[in-house]
């Protein structure tokens, strides 16, 4: 990470200064030094996409017969919504992948799939916590 700092006003002219024309001058690039700090680290922060940083999934594999049904639970991509995602259409008619907006409706509709899948013949295989 790159700081770009201005020159410091007596080193960005020749010229001659009155010492209290230097010290207020001094004084204002001096401040300004945080605030340039700032810029660059949210700078750096903004080009440093959230798809490079991992996301952590809750995976739970269900179990009937020769079929596998796999459902997770994460963040999506840009840290907007939780999404509910299912490797099979559910048979309530439930899009996929389901958003929600808090991690609580989000935990409550993946306990509503999990206790129905079991109610119509699934078996919870495995669950995992994982980064993606």
């Amino acid at each position: 990470m790159a700081i770009h700092l201005r020159s410091a006003p007596a080193m960005r002219s020749r010229r001659v200064e009155k010492p209290a024309d230097f010290a207020r001058h001094f004084a204002h690039w001096l401040a300004s030094i945080p605030a340039l700090i700032s810029k660059s680290l949210a700078e750096s922060a903004t080009a440093a996409t959230r798809r490079d940083m991992p996301i952590r999934v809750l995976r739970s594999t269900f179990r009937r017969g020769d079929e596998t049904l796999t459902c997770e639970l994460a963040l999506d991509h840009d840290d907007e919504f939780y999404e509910i995602r299912t490797t099979q259409a559910l048979a309530d008619g439930s899009r996929n992948p389901q958003k929600f907006d808090s991690v609580a409706k989000a935990f409550q509709r993946q306990a509503e799939i999990e206790t129905r899948l079991i109610d119509v013949g699934w078996t919870l295989e495995s669950r995992e916590s994982i980064l993606t």
